[in-house]
């Protein structure tokens, strides 16, 4: 089994950039995204052009990039396809992915809000004995493991499947999001592109030239940990794409 879940992560990466056109508009989308989400985080509403794009573009624009880009990731490892392909396929499947994710959404909130209430309840001592720490690690456990790998495996239906067949076994797709191999597969992505973005983030420190070269230093180091941070990512949908891939049994005659 773990031959196949490694194949199957090498196998994600390495047709990421098989493609040149392919790999461009995947990035091409990852960095509008950002650039939308600063947009969002940066914007004053100060007059009825600042408002209107905080309220309605901005946040359109937001849920357009990012579930075409999930759609684009679910589906970049089929053999024989070309990036314009991918690109309208991407467009025109993230609206299925937006509807199957709003319960998935829902429930993430309600656990938030619920985390919320159970840490303001623990005073000093708590917060910082283990009931704190357990706390911690379980949000850790829902937002960083659980919700995402559920996320995975509804948009990998609702591709594949549609809405319909993918809503009426929604809690079977969750359910599959902790099976050995998905998992297996998320947290060696993960680890050969995650680490390695927290290495350079956090893992050791420049000391070069004066201050402007500094700058410039820790500007390049973010650029490639969020480049990393998207290949995890990227990966874990290509391979968990791959791995729960219908088998084709071999024609006997």
């Amino acid at each position: 089994m773990f031959t196949d879940i490694k194949n199957a992560v090498v196998n994600a990466e390495r047709k990421l950039f098989a493609h040149f056109g392919t790999t461009l508009v995947a990035l091409l989308l990852y960095v509008f995204l950002l650039a939308v989400l600063y947009a969002f985080l940066t914007i004053g509403e100060r007059t009825a052009t600042q408002v209107i794009l905080s309220l309605l573009v901005l946040p359109l624009l937001f849920v357009i990039l990012f579930f075409s880009l999930q759609s684009l990731g679910v589906s970049y490892t089929r053999v024989g396809v070309n990036a314009t392909y991918l690109l309208r396929r991407a467009l025109s499947d993230c609206w299925k992915l937006l509807i199957v994710s709003l319960p998935l959404i829902l429930l993430a909130w309600l656990l938030h809000y619920a985390y919320g209430k159970a840490t303001g309840k623990l005073d000093y001592d708590q917060e910082h004995g283990w009931h704190g720490t357990t706390l911690k690690w379980l949000w850790l456990f829902v937002f960083c493991l659980a919700l995402p790998l559920m996320a995975m495996h509804l948009w990998i239906a609702a591709v594949r499947e549609g809405i319909g067949a993918t809503l009426r076994g929604y809690l079977g797709h969750m359910a599959r999001a902790f099976a050995p191999r998905s998992l297996a597969v998320y947290v060696l992505a993960w680890i050969i592109n995650g680490l390695l973005a927290y290495v350079l983030l956090f893992g050791f420190k420049t000391q070069f030239g004066g201050p402007w070269a500094e700058l410039m230093l820790l500007g390049l180091r973010i650029a490639l940990a969020a480049l990393l941070v998207f290949m995890a990512w990227f990966v874990s949908l290509g391979a968990l794409a791959e791995v729960t891939a219908p088998k084709i049994e071999p024609v006997t005659t």
